[in-house]
């Protein structure tokens, strides 16, 4: 959850035009400085979509999120100069307004000075010529940080659409259902905690990216790795059954120490950590 105080939400809805609601509805026109290859952008998006969560259709990008007032319902739309965007929000206060404006903005980039872009890449020997004939291209960002890095975990050494097939299913299985759903929109991602709290042996996945997937979900509760060793000097594991992973509390979420700090760029690939480089499928 991003915290934004008085002047960062003033900014953010500062950003915007024609706020009004209709229905439950929240519906602003977010503005971006010209040129907007908004086509290509919302392709790449829409190729990734996350059925449930995601959909693209007749030219409307639309999603869930989570947010701590509740799951909100997000719908972007280009028109000329400007994108419209409608929030069906369970918290209708001004913060969730910014924090879903914020987030729309970042994944589409609407901040980007694309000539400050052209004007460093339109010069460079090698990429100078793609950049001049696609101005208008933006960098696709994300609404959600843990999201982005269980997809990342997901789309390792598969095509998008495997990529997209496991994220669906983790979303059908541990993902919150919408009480109003929005066209093909049904749930929300999967919460850290719901992840964490999952059955290894239930995941449809090779075992190394099982531990990965729960080790990253254990972190983004704890802020800290869960280590084979760190599980064996666990209090609750050191009462009974002591040194048998298998009936540990904690043992789903070890993971060699190796797989969660790769020391190079060799080990990295090998071990397939998604570092914050990669961009998830």
């Amino acid at each position: 959850m991003c915290h934004l105080g008085p002047v960062e939400i003033d900014s953010e809805l500062a950003a915007t035009d024609t706020r009004r609601s209709e229905h439950g509805w929240v519906e602003l026109l977010l503005n971006y400085t010209p040129p907007f290859d908004s086509k290509s952008l919302l392709s790449f998006l829409g190729a990734r979509a996350i059925p449930g969560v995601e959909e693209y259709a007749d030219g409307v990008y639309r999603r869930s999120l989570g947010l701590p007032g509740g799951p909100l319902v997000l719908e972007l739309e280009p028109s000329r100069g400007c994108v419209r965007a409608r929030y069906r929000l369970a918290d209708p206060s001004d913060l969730a307004v910014a924090v879903a404006v914020q987030r729309s903005r970042a994944l589409l980039d609407l901040d980007c000075d694309p000539q400050a872009v052209l004007d460093v890449l339109g010069r460079d020997p090698t990429i100078g010529s793609l950049a001049c004939a696609a101005p208008g291209r933006r960098v696709a960002g994300h609404v959600d940080c843990h999201e982005l890095a269980v997809r990342a975990v997901l789309g390792q050494q598969v095509s998008v659409a495997g990529a997209v097939t496991h994220a669906a299913r983790l979303v059908s299985e541990y993902g919150e259902t919408l009480e109003h759903p929005v066209g093909g929109v049904t749930h929300v991602f999967p919460t850290a905690a719901a992840l964490a709290a999952a059955d290894p042996e239930h995941l449809a996945m090779p075992r190394s990216r099982r531990r990965a997937l729960l080790a990253l979900a254990s972190w983004c509760l704890t802020r800290r790795w869960i280590t084979p060793g760190r599980a064996a000097r666990c209090s609750r594991c050191r009462g009974s059954d002591r040194g048998r992973r298998s009936t540990s509390p904690c043992a789903r979420f070890a993971t060699p120490t190796r797989f969660l700090r790769p020391t190079s760029a060799s080990s990295e690939r090998s071990s397939g950590w998604a570092s914050t480089r990669d961009r998830a499928r």
